[in-house]
């Protein structure tokens, strides 16, 4: 099954329709559902491009003229999650198979055939959970916080599209996390911190079908918990708590 799978995903890679350069434009564009710490998303996107290579090429055409609804599903993985506490060591749980941390959102994307120059587009609705355990705690507690996540991306593509099957993808940017609902030890959305995560990806791209396999990671430059908080009696709760997040996506991307 593992293979069947493997070979669905690669199976556009692997090969030259001859109307993938007339039906596909310089554009992509949709729905994308992403998930974190779990493999659902990783899966979803094996068995779509399984149905769809299953179907030839009437599959790739319907996905191409209907790409604006139908979603592309991402797996994202915590590859750096630590917090640090001038009060004791706090643990996290990372692994997260009740899809307690998920984001929904739509992007659109632009690459040139010409100039090896492009970007990416999307915004999130995101939800982020966090179990932590505090020296003298029993037990792990979430802390939980929904977003708006904005993200944009400069591409540049190393080759040529008219000569070589392969090119080479480089993206550079930023997304902003701001932070609207949260659930912890105070139900006050500025006891999270908002701000930047700075995102950096490496991929590979067909010429011929554009399906491109990507690489990205994404690393938060600001704190989980806001360390100027000032709860109730006047005190920061969060004072000299810091925390170290990044993450890595590992995803195909279908139309350019």
């Amino acid at each position: 099954m593992k293979r069947i799978l493997l070979f669905s995903l690669l199976f556009p890679l692997l090969t030259e329709p001859t109307s993938a350069q007339v039906t596909r434009g310089l554009w992509e564009y949709g729905p994308v559902i992403t998930t974190t710490n779990n493999a659902y998303g990783w899966f979803a996107e094996n068995v779509k491009s399984l149905v769809i290579g299953s179907t030839g090429e009437k599959g790739i055409d319907f996905c191409n003229r209907n790409r604006w609804w139908i979603p592309s599903f991402r797996a994202r993985f915590d590859v750096l999650k630590t917090i640090d506490s001038p009060n004791g060591d706090i643990k996290v749980k990372w692994w997260d198979w009740g899809v307690q941390n998920i984001s929904v959102g739509y992007h659109i994307g632009y690459l040139s055939y010409i100039y090896p120059i492009g970007f990416d587009f999307q915004i999130d609705y995101e939800k982020q959970n966090w179990k932590l355990k505090v020296a003298g705690q029993d037990d792990y507690k979430s802390y939980d916080k929904q977003m708006v996540v904005p993200t944009l991306l400069l591409k540049t593509r190393i080759g040529d599209f008219t000569s070589k099957k392969f090119n080479v993808i480089v993206e550079a940017g930023a997304k902003y996390n701001y932070v609207f609902r949260v659930r912890g030890d105070y139900s006050d959305s500025k006891s999270i911190s908002n701000g930047f995560s700075g995102v950096l990806g490496l991929g590979v791209i067909n010429s011929f079908s554009h399906i491109s396999l990507l690489l990205r990671y994404e690393h938060d430059f600001f704190n989980y918990f806001n360390p100027g908080y000032i709860a109730y009696g006047g005190y920061k709760p969060y004072e000299g708590v810091k925390s170290k997040h990044g993450t890595l996506n590992l995803y195909t991307s279908f139309g350019f």
